[in-house]
């Protein structure tokens, strides 16, 4: 069972979830960060605000960098460095952090001293509402799968049925069969038995972070 919310087998008490480093920032990827037309035009200012307000890394410079260069391009430091500070102090207000948080974005360590006492709590406030909702997904998604598995023993069972009244069976044969039929059922009751509690957890998953966004302060 997945990890932020209330344990499946403890009649779905809450559990701490804890703030872990798990997806990339928005708009982080394997691809050039800028291409030719932004770097040769882009506002380096604005370029710098966006990604403050991303809460992007300062290391996403260096990323700029490497793409502009490859179009004889090397970024406004200072503007981009104003843009970025600018785009930071939004970040960085309680809003700012708990959107981040609610989206899973990874927090950079980019907020300065004097508003990160109030931007932690808000951005672990919406990453446990984001670890609840993700969690929930994910039970969802593997009681879908099996489902896919009940359907599949649903079609093992018929065929076995169906030998069961073939002409010519022997007795040791028909005995064989209602053995397997038995197993597949049992595997069939201990699957359905599965999907009840993961969608019961998802259910108490759910409610814990709608609670959440109904009462956040944010």
């Amino acid at each position: 069972m997945g990890e932020g919310g209330m344990g499946l087998k403890a009649a779905y008490a809450v559990r701490p979830v804890v703030i872990l480093v798990m997806l990339g920032a928005l708009g982080l990827s394997g691809c050039a960060t800028l291409n030719e037309a932004e770097c040769r035009t882009g506002d380096w200012y604005t370029i710098g605000y966006e990604d403050g307000l991303q809460g992007q890394p300062v290391t996403r410079l260096a990323s700029h960098r490497k793409a502009c260069a490859k179009h004889g391009v090397q970024p406004d430091l200072a503007a981009y460095t104003a843009g970025r500070d600018a785009g930071l102090e939004t970040y960085c207000q309680p809003h700012g952090g708990y959107w981040a948080g609610l989206r899973g974005s990874a927090y950079h360590g980019v907020c300065p001293a004097h508003l990160l006492d109030d931007f932690l709590p808000a951005y672990e406030y919406g990453r446990d509402i984001h670890a609840l909702e993700s969690d929930a997904r994910s039970e969802r998604r593997e009681a879908d799968r099996l489902y896919g598995e009940i359907r599949r023993l649903d079609e093992a069972i018929a065929q076995r049925e169906a030998l069961l009244i073939a002409p010519g069976l022997r007795p040791h044969e028909r005995a064989d069969l209602l053995v397997e039929i038995k197993s597949l059922v049992r595997a069939q009751r201990a699957l359905e038995a599965d999907i009840a509690d993961r969608q019961g957890y998802a259910e108490a998953l759910q409610y814990r972070a709608a609670d959440l966004r109904a009462s956040s302060p944010y």
